[in-house]
């Protein structure tokens, strides 16, 4: 336990790069999508259990020691309802929620062999999955990525991460305690709060999103995803999750 202790927080140390004031834009895209990494699909209906997939990608990058050669990643993702109110128990892939973490996949691994991995070497990874009690109306997904330098080559798109939904406990209508979990066919918008790079010369750069692709993600085709607001996430909350 000591020693894995100790690595998360060599890893937090190495992010640590990700405040704000350090931060570049880059010229680097990210994309989220469903169910692949190109073209993008903006949105995704509930069809019933099966378990379905988030896919966050990245492309446009420049070789480089001063550009886009990196050794970590930092990535949060909100997850909102539309119509104001909590966020349904079909989403709570918290460990204190419907699903609990048990139901949550994550993976680093390349998509397909046009969607390369991101990930170099002896990655170490810091993820959550939470809902904040005093407001319990989203849920905020950190991806925080280190390995060993990678250096991205032109032209291609790599994977960042797989997330994975397992829905096989959801149910459309309401939640029955301890059978299933409700609400699955409410409308929901996904959406990045941070995109980050954390660049070998020492600095963080900003992943820009790719031009003509939407901002966010939805779930049962709402309208619009305007105005739903955006919480960013700090380093310090992910920190207090390993005191």
């Amino acid at each position: 336990m000591k020693r894995v202790l100790v690595l998360l927080a060599v890893s937090v140390a190495c992010l640590a790069v990700v405040g704000p004031a350090a931060a570049r834009d880059s010229q680097a895209t990210y994309r989220l999508s469903w169910d692949g990494c190109d073209p993008q699909v903006v949105d995704k209906v509930f069809t019933g259990a099966a378990v379905y997939k988030l896919v966050l990608s990245g492309d446009n990058f420049t070789p480089g020691a001063t550009e886009d050669d990196n050794l970590g990643s930092d990535f949060s993702i909100d997850f909102r309802p539309v119509v104001s109110g909590p966020l349904a128990d079909a989403w709570r892939f918290d460990d204190a929620g419907c699903q609990t973490g048990s139901q949550l996949g994550l993976s680093a691994a390349a998509f397909s062999k046009t969607c390369l991995t991101m990930q170099g070497g002896a990655p170490l990874a810091i993820t959550s999955y939470s809902v904040d009690p005093g407001t319990p109306n989203y849920a905020s997904l950190r991806l925080a990525n280190t390995y060993n330098n990678v250096s991205p080559l032109a032209g291609n798109r790599y994977t960042f991460w797989i997330v994975s939904f397992d829905h096989t406990y959801s149910v459309a209508g309401a939640t029955t305690p301890g059978v299933d979990c409700g609400n699955a066919a409410a409308q929901m918008c996904i959406g990045a709060t941070s995109a980050i790079l954390a660049t070998i010369r020492g600095d963080a750069a900003k992943l820009q999103t790719k031009i003509g692709d939407s901002t966010y993600l939805t779930w049962n085709t709402p309208a619009t995803c305007d105005g739903v607001p955006t919480v960013p996430a700090t380093w310090g909350k992910v920190k207090s999750l390993y005191r």
